[in-house]
């Protein structure tokens, strides 16, 4: 029974879901992966990605962005979008 208890840790362990940051900017593209080396152009993109608790939506400093920003999931109090 102690081995399977260990096992099932270490299995449910990896099922644990982990904070995504994406990174938007002007110089981006929206068929990128939203990364600090491949960024987003749009908040249009950013719109259209589910987002989970914990996420973080950067936005590169100094760009200009047009649109609006609708977060339609919410996050918790210990791991806000």
């Amino acid at each position: 029974m102690r081995k399977l208890s260990i096992i099932l840790i270490f299995f449910f362990s990896f099922l644990h879901t982990y904070a995504v940051n994406r990174y938007v900017a002007a110089n981006g593209n929206d068929a990128s992966a939203g990364t600090l080396v491949a960024p987003w152009l749009t908040i249009a993109k950013v719109n259209a990605t589910a987002k989970a608790a914990g996420d973080s939506i950067l936005f590169r400093g100094g760009d200009t962005f047009y649109g609006t920003l609708t977060i339609t999931t919410s996050g918790t109090a210990a791991k806000p979008i």
